[in-house]
């Protein structure tokens, strides 16, 4: 399931992003929020905790620094979910779709809907845990250009997702899902390429 939703994710960057030539920014970025998870097992009451989440990785970003209303911006990376007595390990996709109210030479503000996909593959001696799902959220993002052809970004977002899959307890399977409500904020540092204001 992984695997065709990272395909579906590269399809889609290669039908929004323009080639390097005209412009585009890679580079890597760090995500820190927290929220609440509801998790739903059949046959027992649903339980609800705290989520903290965490990401890192690389993010390819579309006009960044130029003079159009659109950017498309993708991040591939690892995640890290847990609540109070646990942390499962991942790798998220995030689509942000912005549109720019406000740019300049120097800085643009954007703001659009984000989409994100989850996965969570992760075990221990007694356990393993395997989920999948979507998220879906608004992004608000600004982008410093501190050189030429650098920039600082910054984007704070709210995620409502749903993640469904299945536990193992000591050869035991059980069906679960989990509803989490989320807001982070990332922080990233980005080289651009073939753009001009």
């Amino acid at each position: 399931m992984l695997r065709k939703a990272l395909m579906l994710a590269v399809a889609l960057a290669a039908l929004l992003m323009p080639s390097v030539s005209e412009a585009m920014g890679i580079g890597f970025f760090y995500a820190t929020g927290s929220g609440d998870s509801t998790t739903r097992i059949e046959g027992l009451p649903d339980s609800t905790d705290t989520l903290d989440f965490s990401a890192r990785g690389l993010m390819l970003d579309t006009n960044m620094g130029k003079d159009a209303t659109f950017n498309y911006r993708l991040g591939l990376a690892a995640s890290s979910y847990g609540g109070r007595d646990h942390q499962y390990d991942g790798f998220v996709i995030v689509n942000d779709f912005g549109f720019s109210p406000a740019r300049n030479e120097r800085a643009r503000l954007w703001i659009g809907p984000e989409i994100m996909i989850s996965s969570i593959d992760d075990k221990t001696p007694a356990m393993s845990l395997k989920l999948f799902g979507f998220g879906m959220g608004v992004a608000l993002g600004g982008n410093l250009h501190i050189t030429g052809n650098t920039s600082v970004t910054l984007k704070a977002a709210y995620i409502t997702q749903t993640l469904t899959g299945h536990m193992d307890i000591d050869g035991v399977a059980t069906d679960l899902t989990t509803e989490d409500d989320f807001i982070y904020a990332s922080m990233s540092l980005v080289l651009r390429f073939g753009e001009r204001f």
